[in-house]
Order: structure tokens, then C-alpha cells, then sequence
């Protein structure tokens, strides 16, 4: 497993332009048909653990609801907003398996705790990306345990 912190020249090449002040992990993993896989997982907050055997951490079905204000603004025609949440690709080829997106719609709505509006946010699924992982977090420093 690799953790990266972005250079300037990786951010301005990176696709998703919201997650790349944050850092961002590279897990190399491998297929059930033994094909050598890289995972890169650009919003760390998706990671949850995992009851799944023979693995320890998850990317999450369900995201947490953002507020509108933190979602970009690109014109009142666009009601939905897309963010890459990992990308899984070939290690041997570097092309594309799958990518896993949350799309946000201003259409569908709630009403937070503190009075403010939050958009809610699905899912997709693009190819076939990673989802399961088998972490040691005891070899991680500390500043990577993403699990409280």
C-alpha cells in the first residue's frame, strides 16, 4: 500500500477537482484471478470497516448528505454534481477496471440538524472498482488510520 500526498503537477492532472487538496491512497491489491490491481482512493471518508471475510476495510454504499453551500456552483442548470471516489486500474497496463462516483442532486433533499440543506448522494458504480480491502492499520503511521 502506497499513501500520497499530491504534488502540484498530480493535482492539476487529477480528474476530480474537489477531493485534491485533501491526500489521497494508492492500494495495490490483486484479483481472484491473480491480476495485479492498483486502487487509488481519493476521499478517505468513504472507508469503513468491514464484517466481509478476509478483509478489513470497505468503500461504503451510503454517503453522508452534504450541505449545498460545499458543492461547486456551475450554473443553476446543472442539478447534479459527480465526485470520483476511487479509481481501480491494471497495474500492469494502467487501464482502466472501475471507478466508483457518488453523484450529489440538488433535487433530493434534507433538512439537517442545524436548519441547513443537504443534498443526498448515490452511488455508482462504473466498470468493476475495488471495494474490499485487507489492511494491517498497525503498520500504517498515524497520521493514515482512517478507522476511529
Amino acid at each position: 500500500m502506497r499513501l500520497v500526498r499530491p504534488s502540484k503537477k498530480e493535482r492539476d492532472a487529477l480528474t476530480t477537482s474537489s477531493h485534491t487538496d485533501q491526500p489521497w491512497m494508492e492500494i495495490e491489491n490483486t484479483s481472484w484471478r491473480l491480476q495485479k490491481l492498483e486502487t487509488t482512493i481519493y476521499d478517505l471518508s468513504f472507508i469503513r470497516p468491514t464484517q466481509r471475510p478476509f478483509a478489513t476495510w470497505e468503500l461504503t454504499l451510503t454517503p453522508e448528505p452534504v450541505a449545498l453551500a460545499d458543492l461547486p456552483d456551475k450554473g443553476a442548470e446543472q442539478d447534479t454534481h459527480e465526485v470520483v471516489i476511487s479509481e481501480t486500474r491494471f497495474a500492469q497496463s494502467g487501464k482502466l477496471r472501475g471507478r466508483l462516483l457518488v453523484r450529489y442532486s440538488k433535487d433530493a433533499l434534507t433538512r439537517g440538524e442545524d436548519g441547513s440543506w443537504k443534498a443526498e448522494g448515490r452511488i455508482l458504480k462504473q466498470g468493476k472498482p475495488c471495494r474490499h480491502f485487507q489492511v494491517h492499520e498497525a503498520m500504517l503511521g498515524e497520521e493514515w488510520q482512517v478507522l476511529d
